[in-house]
């Protein structure tokens, strides 16, 4: 008996979720609510091994790859509370990728008919 699998949202981790699937030969189906969806404008920031992992999934080039940016936390009246530089530590290790180009690269990645949007 076939294991059949459905993921609900067609999202970062739902499409990961598929590619992971698909590469290890186990069929699946993501069901998108919204029609063409359009990704979140913006940047993901990724650990070294976050990296890894979307490598194993999808080409990630090289220029996709945004420099490691200072962590700079606010007050809600956008005074500046902190700043730590990519030096203090390896929670600053984190790389930046495009949210949009990610979501672009799972979904082409993944064969025609797994995705169904509007469902």
């Amino acid at each position: 008996m076939s294991l059949r699998i459905a993921i609900v949202g067609g999202g970062l981790a739902g499409l990961s979720l598929a590619a992971w699937l698909q590469r290890r030969g186990q069929a699946c189906t993501v069901f998108e609510a919204s029609d063409g969806a359009v990704p979140r404008e913006g940047e993901l920031p990724l650990s070294p091994e976050g990296v890894a992992l979307l490598r194993e999934l999808i080409e990630v080039p090289e220029a996709s790859l945004l420099p490691v940016l200072p962590l700079r936390v606010v007050s809600h009246s956008a005074r500046s509370l902190l700043t730590l530089d990519d030096t203090q530590g390896p929670l600053l290790a984190q790389q930046r990728v495009s949210h949009a180009a990610v979501h672009a690269r799972l979904r082409e990645a993944l064969p025609s008919g797994v995705v169904r949007e509007g469902s």
